[in-house]
């Protein structure tokens, strides 16, 4: 698993978006993340598939691909902050972070939300990890 979708996955706090439950149960899709927050039940489970889906959803958008690499740099900063125990700043970018996140899209956020709820060593979040490699590999270069 790589650093940088380590440092993201764990930082994205999600909250920002908000998404029509009325208009999904009408197309009979499962409720999406931010629903099963207010209904108090847990996220969709990630899934490798799932998250292969959003980094061709991510690479296939210029913007998307910088939004991404921008929300790296926010985690670092953010873990800065918490090394210097300076909550303001935490709270002050982990909301910029929600709002960036949400520009990835709800399967983004769903796939964030879902991996939170993951052992970061397990095979699955390792697996997801590796996933988001190539991705990674398209910050660096920048």
């Amino acid at each position: 698993m790589t650093v940088k979708f380590v440092a993201v996955a764990a930082l994205v706090v999600t909250g920002a978006l908000l998404i029509s439950s009325i208009g999904a149960r009408a197309q009979g899709k499962p409720p999406t993340a931010e629903e099963s927050k207010t209904q108090n039940t847990p996220p969709p489970a990630p899934t490798k598939a799932a998250a292969q889906r959003v980094v061709q959803m991510i690479q296939a958008d210029k913007a998307k691909v910088k939004t991404y690499c921008d929300l790296d740099d926010l985690g670092q900063k953010i873990e800065q902050a918490y090394e210097k125990k300076d909550q303001a700043a935490v709270n002050s970018l982990s909301e910029k972070m929600d709002d960036m996140g949400a520009n990835l899209g709800p399967e983004y956020i769903a796939l964030m939300e879902g991996l939170q709820e993951l052992e970061p060593t397990s095979n699955l979040a390792k697996e997801i990890g590796a996933v988001f490699g190539p991705l990674d590999d398209m910050c660096d270069k920048k």
